[in-house]
């Protein structure tokens, strides 16, 4: 709470001169919450993490009220999502937090222009997944949200409307999360059919490798998709569905 109190006089004494500074200085803030990011990801308390969090969160929202702060391009970010839609609409950040029992809960805000006020506003996205029954016919908003990491925004227009399409990572990983690599004590690494085979822990004894079966069939599959996905210039699912519209 103390580091929390810090930066939050510290904003608060540096906001009537900042927003004569040029664009540029927005450079020390990005700095800042992509180190402040760092230690969140790295902390393997999650208390300690949690309260990491927040002040990341605070942080994070005190800049983006700024004046001018949307005109910040976020280039330079590498542990948190920024995507803006090409219009200038509206900005979305997101991230998340690995918790105790490795399920992960997501944050983020949307900056947007409202036209009645001539202005950028800031609202913050409440993950509710635990409480969204059916996702795929939810009609969300920003206390309601099915919380997602974006890493991709698709824009289309139909009869003057713009629809902006989010493409999220909600189901990206498979299994638990560490907090942190450096907690993985058991794993290995084995030439494999010209390339290499990354081993685990078995999930019913961490303290050896799972067993390994030789899957041939399955390999060949897996290979033969590798093989047309490279013919094709499609990396990941949403390289898909992009080429499919």
């Amino acid at each position: 709470m103390k580091k929390l109190l810090f930066h939050i006089m510290l904003i608060i004494l540096c906001l009537p001169a900042f927003g004569q500074k040029k664009q540029s200085e927005f450079r020390f803030w990005e700095d800042s919450l992509v180190i402040l990011r760092d230690k969140v990801m790295n902390e393997q308390d999650e208390t300690t993490r949690l309260e990491l969090n927040e002040e990341f969160m605070t942080l994070l929202e005190t800049v983006l009220q700024m004046p001018r702060s949307f005109e910040h391009p976020w280039d330079s970010v590498r542990n948190f999502a920024v995507l803006a839609s090409p219009d200038n609409v509206f900005k979305i950040f997101t991230w998340y937090v690995v918790k105790r029992d490795y399920t992960v809960e997501n944050f983020g805000f949307v900056q947007v222009y409202n036209e009645n006020r001539k202005k950028y506003v800031l609202f913050p996205l409440y993950d509710k997944r635990g409480t969204i029954d059916y996702p795929k016919t939810q009609v969300g908003n920003h206390n309601r949200w099915y919380g997602a990491v974006y890493y991709r925004l698709i824009t289309t227009k139909e009869k003057n409307i713009t629809y902006y399409t989010l493409l999220d990572t909600a189901d990206y990983f498979y299994d638990a999360l560490v907090p942190s690599t450096g907690l993985l004590k058991v794993w290995g690494l084995t030439p494999y059919r010209g390339g290499m085979l990354l081993r685990v822990p078995d999930r019913h004894a961490p303290g050896q490798l799972a067993p390994f079966y030789e899957q041939p069939k399955t390999f060949d599959i897996f290979a033969e998709t590798l093989a047309w996905n490279r013919i094709m210039g499609l990396d990941n699912v949403g390289d898909v569905n992009c080429a499919c519209q």
